[in-house]
């Protein structure tokens, strides 16, 4: 028997209560459980229905309590590496974009030229850029977590974005005009990354705005 959106909540707010912090590893781990329970058990409503003391819903969530939890951490480990690479091939793909692959000629064509004639202003011009296209992209990161909680995809983009905002700040204690080709890969590896999100928000808010 199929479980209710009632009862798929409750399994829900358990996995919350015993620190599955990120709402679409527990996604997966509600939709795990779920199928279990309707496979093993004939009667759902009993099982899920308030007694005095336990229900047999909680009493058999307990009792699996740890192995959650244990399951739970090796997924936050290896769910972001798998993150890392949906989004550097989503970057990827971005990246031959005819309007895309413009900017960065564009880029690419003037920012040399205005290195000739002041290379530390050309660097702090980049740093600027950079700084710009961060705080835009962690700015809509970090509604979409205030809207819906830590969802671990979206900590992966923030943790992406945080790594390359750190580029620039290494290369501007360092004054050579090679560094400037580094800046310049930071700054369109952080409009890519902007870009991936972008087209990703819609369909996180989606699939994951029920179990809020």
């Amino acid at each position: 028997m199929q479980l209710t959106q009632e009862q798929t909540k409750r399994i829900n707010d358990f996995l919350e209560g015993i620190g599955v912090e990120y709402i679409d590893i527990r996604y997966e781990m509600v939709d795990h459980i779920a199928s279990e329970i309707e496979e093993k058990v004939s009667d759902t409503d009993a099982f899920f229905e308030n007694q005095r003391f336990q229900t047999v819903f909680v009493k058999y969530m307990l009792s699996k309590k740890d192995a959650l939890q244990k399951k739970y951490e090796k997924i936050v480990k290896r769910r972001f590496w798998g993150d890392v690479k949906t989004i550097s091939k989503d970057i990827l793909r971005l990246s031959i974009y005819p309007k895309n692959l413009i900017i960065l000629i564009l880029i690419l064509t003037l920012i040399p030229n205005l290195s000739q004639y002041n290379t530390e202003y050309t660097l702090y011009l980049l740093y600027g850029f950079s700084l710009v296209m961060f705080f835009i992209g962690t700015s809509s990161l970090s509604k979409l977590v205030k809207k819906y909680g830590n969802i671990k995809f979206v900590q992966t983009y923030i943790s992406l974005f945080t790594g390359l905002a750190y580029i620039p700040i290494w290369i501007n204690s360092i004054n050579n005009n090679w560094l400037i080709y580094i800046q310049i890969t930071a700054l369109y590896l952080t409009f890519l990354l902007f870009k991936s999100f972008e087209s990703k928000k819609e369909n996180i808010e989606n699939k994951y705005k029920y179990l809020i």
